[in-house]
């Protein structure tokens, strides 16, 4: 610590010390009012200087204390107590010659030199004890006493011993200049050895040594002082001195945030809290201190590495254990996948649209495809595979983790871990005997099963394509595969060695494109006697027969075609394969206990589980959620198919794009609107009908975002209209339309933009919108219209039709629940590329709408449904992390949407008091916690700016909320989960509507809004299986899937 006169503790200096502390900051001007309401009701004597000497060092002059002591405490400037203020408030006036001068300066007629005995023993009464006082009175005055005379001035001045509560003033009057770190313990020592208790650590380091609150230096100077006081009960003893009103959670972080203002960044982070308290905090409590001090950058998987830095002694084998445990809730009871989706290869160009500058990914060419058949083909096998193996477990309620592509190198490779997993059994110290199989693999699929033990399993995709099919094909394969299951068995039994020593491995093939007979021919034949040893020997059969029981075929699994239909017959044959290979025997030397530690050696935090990435990167994938926002991220990637790029190369005036949901009719109009804008035409974006408001204004502002966001143009930018009318029932706005547009004409052009256009004669809008399209194509000379919508009849002649086919948007478990509402319309049917979607998806989870604790005809009408679908979101994680994080799904990310316009949140009147309340939906969802946002039809009959203002906040995702909405409101918006709830709209009777065509509007308009994570609520009956790691089990209702 520097003197109170040196050049480095200025009042500037100790200006930004306090700041730290209180950010308001304190000037010399408003010195006394900031310690008045810092410390009321401590300015007393006792005190008074400790407060005025921390805060303000450089007015310890004679001239001014006076003046600044009767303002902090005017009550007690009588003449003795001056003179114990004063001596305290200088220390550098305690030397032998000038001492006396100044006393009496300050009160002239009050001290003789007799009573000089009298004033020091002021300045410090209880504190000096005579071990340590021959030093203190030595460096007061070094070259006056003699040593019987110290003894005596020492006996004078303290007969008590040091107490901790003036060690610091004692130590900053006898030496302002030694308080450097490197000799600081040793002043500190010699006062008092004992004084430096947990109670006081805190206390003495601030006052000290305020200037040194860095990381760095203050862990050098607590450990020095007090090494063994960081102990668990001690911390927060240490930590109250910071934060008198007692240390919760909330109030930690922000005392983090003032000492390390600098240093929150997570890498920073990690390192503060853990030098402050290697292993003192809960885990529990350091995941929510984490959460608020680093909100933004944390993935789930991340989150759990930097609690195991912080808290490095809970990597013991049950703190692992409750990490799966929360990760995977019922590990005990139902089959999981991980992880839970196969996310694909798929082989993307990169590519710029012509006049904007934006980049995208652009689908390969067939030629190209064909380069990618190896990893097109093997993703393909893996995922079906896959498929079938959840069915199974699911349909059996087998207890087991399937775990795929997991690689020798990701397990227990977390350097975090390095302490608790390096003496672990791992690939790298492979025992000398068996390094002949290698160091490098990895599992196509490894099974961990709570009953049988451990299967690994080799997919090959041999016979998926014509070329491949030949037994001189296969032979080779299997010939391979055989070895590389060889390797997988001896790496899964050293990695589970120390813990399970004898545990069960059982081998298996996967050959989904490969039937039995033909297996059975190859292995039969003469010239494949070494193959044929081979495979009996690594699969452990007795003969051939047996061997190909134990492999998993084309016979045991669902049609290539059709992989996820997986029919009753096919689960029959697949469990026949299941009960060959693993059920014979049981694994009795496992436990509950046991099975999890395995679990959490594959599936646990020590170990990457990571998918695949088109940029080569790969990010880790252990949830459900987390699931869920890749594929999600994924299926939001700018991707543009040949076609599309070729019609932006084009660049035609007047254009009509027609095709199902999630064809890219929106994203061409955005970019097209983009490029007009960089050739500084204004862009007018029409609505003409309610239910286009909510995309129109999406548009609109993807438009004004790219304006700032790209560089610079060469050209002034042009600017967005936007302009809204109702053709559905106003004859008369399609006059307005053209009035207003052709009054915006500049230079004779025009450039509109129109979505979810519909030109079907059979109603009123379409007929309208064709006249206000050919209106303008007669008024405006150089008119630029591009438009998009689902029907694809009645389009006017004018406009250049473009059909798109290639689903981009919507992962393919969501389309194939969408299919049967585009058969029902005229709607152009999806397309397959020839390229695999980003992933197949999570299956569609089914909640049924019956039993006790429900009530309302429809799901709409229930708040037990509204409870229901709450519990699915939490299980996915929804809301968990802050609203902006990239890697947690946000309640912005759900939509709950159903037929019916019959919704509402509760309805209060001027006193606040509820006059109507929710729907049963909405009240069930925020009674579980839920925040919501609805848009009904009660705004948009009886307030219509309130509807027009929600509809825009649901556009831009304004508000951290799930939106429950009439499915006709969010046309055109897409999000990652959605809910879709069965009901009746109240015309559907009138029309004679039956609940089968109400299914299938259902699944156009409201199923097509999702991109990732399909909920369907519906009413009985629903036969279907249930899904584990989902199900509800509070409540009668069921949560299934397809």
């Amino acid at each position: 610590m520097a003197s109170s006169t040196s050049g480095e503790d200025t009042r500037d200096n100790l200006v930004d010390i306090v700041k730290l502390l209180y950010p308001d900051a304190l000037t010399r001007d408003n010195f006394v009012d900031i310690v008045k309401q810092l410390s009321p009701d401590v300015r007393t004597r006792d005190n008074l200087v400790d407060i005025v000497k921390q805060l303000s060092p450089d007015v310890r002059t004679r001239d001014n204390l006076v003046d600044i002591v009767k303002q902090l405490s005017p009550d007690v400037l009588t003449r003795d107590k001056v003179v114990d203020i004063v001596k305290q408030l200088s220390p550098d006036a305690l030397t032998r010659d000038n001492l006396v001068n100044i006393v009496k300066q300050l009160s002239p007629d009050a001290l003789t030199r007799d009573k000089l005995v009298d004033i020091v023993k002021q300045l410090s009464p209880n504190a000096r004890t005579r071990d340590n006082l021959v030093d203190i009175v030595k460096q007061l005055s070094p070259d006056a006493r003699t040593r019987k005379k110290l003894m005596y001035i020492v006996k004078q001045l303290s007969p008590d011993a040091l107490t901790r509560d003036n060690l610091v003033d004692i130590v900053k009057q006898l030496s302002p200049d030694a308080l450097t770190r490197d000799n600081f313990v040793k002043i500190v020592k010699q006062l008092s050895p004992d004084a430096i208790t947990r109670d006081n650590l805190l206390d003495i380091v601030k006052e000290l040594y305020p200037d040194a609150l860095t990381r760095d230096k203050l862990m050098d100077i607590v450990k020095q002082l007090s090494p063994d006081a960081l102990t668990r009960d001690k911390l927060m003893d240490i930590v109250k001195p910071l934060s008198p009103d007692a240390l919760t959670r909330d109030k930690l972080v922000d005392i983090v945030k003032q000492l390390y203002p600098d240093a929150l960044t997570r890498e920073k982070l990690v390192d503060i809290v853990k030098q402050l308290s290697p292993d003192a905090l809960t885990r529990d409590k350091l995941v929510n201190i984490v959460k608020q001090l680093s909100p933004d950058s944390l993935t789930r998987e991340k989150l759990v590495d930097i609690v195991k830095q912080l808290y490095p002694d809970a990597l013991t084998r049950d703190k692992l254990v409750d990490i799966v445990k929360q990760l995977y809730p019922d590990a005990l009871t139902h089959t999981y996948v991980v992880p839970p989706v196969h996310l694909a290869r798929v082989p993307y160009n990169k590519d710029t649209v012509p006049g904007t500058d934006q980049e995208v990914l652009v689908l390969p060419s067939s030629e190209q495809l064909q380069q990618q058949q190896g990893n097109i083909q093997g993703d393909f096998a893996q995922q079906h595979v896959l498929h079938n193996l959840k069915q199974l477990g699911d349909s059996g309620k087998e207890v087991m983790f399937v775990v795929s592509e997991l690689n020798f190198k990701d397990y227990l490779n977390k350097p975090f871990y390095a302490k608790h997993t390096g003496k672990l059994p791992k690939p790298a110290n492979l025992p000398k005997e068996l390094r002949h199989h290698g160091k490098q693999g990895d599992f196509d699929i490894l099974v961990i099963h709570r009953q049988y033990g451990i299967l690994v399993g080799e997919i090959k995709s041999v016979g998926k394509t014509e070329a491949s099919r030949a037994d001189s094909e296969v032979f080779k394969v299997i010939d391979k595969a055989v070895k590389q299951l060889d390797k997988c068995e001896v790496h899964a039994r050293h990695m589970v060695s120390d813990i399970a020593p004898s545990l069960t491995v059982r081998k298996t093939l996967f050959l989904p494109f490969v039937s039995h007979t033909q297996l059975r021919r190859i292995l039969d034949d003469g010239n494949n006697s070494k193959l044929q040893q081979a495979v009996c020997q690594s699969l452990g059969a007795a003969n051939t027969s047996e061997a190909i029981q134990l492999c998993c075929c084309s016979d045991q699994l669902s049609q290539p075609a059709s992989y996820w239909h997986v029919t009753p017959a096919v689960l029959s044959q697949l469990s026949t394969w299941w009960q060959h290979r693993m059920a014979r025997t049981v694994d009795t030397q496992l436990t509950d206990q046991l099975y999890l530690d395995i679990v959490a050696r594959f599936v646990g935090p020590a170990t990457t589980v990571s998918v695949p990435c088109y940029n080569g990167v790969r990010v880790e994938v252990r949830t459900a959620g987390q699931a869920v926002v890749e594929l999600g991220r994924r299926l939001a990637l700018l991707v543009l198919t040949l076609q599309q790029l070729d019609l932006m190369s084009r660049d035609p005036p007047l254009v009509c794009i027609t095709g199902a949901p999630g064809t890219g009719k929106t994203v061409m109009l955005v970019l097209q609107g983009v490029r007009w804008l960089r050739q500084g035409h204004d862009v007018h974006v029409l609505s003409t009908r309610y239910n286009t408001r909510a995309v129109s204004t999406s548009i609109k502002q993807q438009l004004e975002m790219s304006l700032s966001a790209g560089p610079t143009p060469s050209l002034t930018p042009g600017s967005v209209s936007y302009h809204r009318y109702n053709f559905w029932n106003r004859e008369a706005d399609v006059e307005q339309a053209v009035t207003d547009l052709v009054a915006c004409v500049k230079n004779g052009h025009l450039h509109v933009l129109i979505d979810e256009a519909s030109f079907d004669s059979r109603g009123k809008h379409g007929p309208r919108l064709t006249r206000l399209v050919t209106r303008l194509a007669q008024q405006v000379p150089h008119l630029y219209l591009w438009c998009a919508g689902v029907m694809n009849h009645d389009i006017p002649p004018a406009l250049q039709t473009q059909v798109f086919t290639v689903p981009l948007r919507s992962a393919p478990a969501v389309l194939r629940e969408i299919q049967p509402g585009i058969q029902r319309f005229t709607v152009h049917d999806y397309s397959d590329s020839g390229v695999p979607a980003p992933g197949d998806g999570l299956s569609v989870i089914r909640l049924s709408h019956h039993g006790n604790a429900h009530t309302g005809r429809w799901p709409v009408d229930c708040a037990q449904c509204g409870q229901d679908i709450a519990a699915v979101l939490r299980r996915l994680g929804v809301g968990r992390s802050a609203a902006n994080s990239p890697s947690r799904l946000s309640y912005r990310d759900v939509f709950v949407l159903t037929r019916s316009g019959d919704l509402q949140d509760d309805v209060t009147n001027e006193a606040g008091q509820v006059t109507s309340p929710a729907s049963g939906v909405v009240q069930g969802l925020k009674d579980a916690g839920v925040p919501v946002s609805v848009l009904g039809d009660q705004d948009w009959l009886h307030n219509r700016a309130r509807w027009e203002g929600a509809v825009q906040d649901v556009a831009v995702a304004a508000t951290d909320t799930v939106t429950v909405a009439r499915y006709g409101y969010v046309q055109g918006l897409e999000r990652r989960v959605v809910a879709v709830l069965q009901a009746r709209d109240q015309y559907d009777d009138d029309k004679g509507t039956t609940d089968e065509q109400t299914d299938l509007d259902d699944r156009l308009n409201a199923v097509s809004r999702c991109t990732t994570q399909l909920i369907m609520v519906r009413t009985p009956p629903v036969t279907t299986t249930t899904t584990p790691s989902l199900t509800t089990t509070t409540t009668p209702t069921t949560t299934t899937t397809t």
